[in-house]
């Protein structure tokens, strides 16, 4: 009972529970749960979810901090595109909750 990623099945690759991404230039994490502290999220990082079914209100499209959000049925009840993603994000502020900030190299 291991999983293996990339695991392919039905002509859909399965990426595990944890991705690393880009949107054109902008960097993102993806799981099926929300994160509340992520990889560079200091440095405008988004973090995309699901799971929560639009009750996780920091991850909800109108909450003004935290570049994360609930990309579920549940909270837009159709597929959202990258450039409505973009438009949301760029409303959102930065929060950091952990030791790092804006300062320190990205490593993107």
């Amino acid at each position: 009972d291991i999983e293996v990623y990339p695991l392919t099945w039905n002509n859909v690759t399965f990426c595990g529970h944890y991705i690393h991404g880009f949107i054109g230039k902008q960097a993102f994490v993806a799981s099926h749960f929300p994160f509340r502290i992520w990889d560079y999220m200091a440095h405008g990082c988004w973090a995309l979810s699901g799971h929560s079914h639009s009750k996780d209100k920091e991850s909800n499209p109108d909450h003004p901090h935290n570049r994360r959000l609930d990309v579920g049925f549940d909270n837009f009840k159709r597929p959202v595109h990258s450039s409505e993603i973009a438009e949301i994000m760029a409303k959102k502020e930065i929060k950091i909750y952990d030791h790092h900030d804006k300062t320190r190299s990205s490593g993107f």
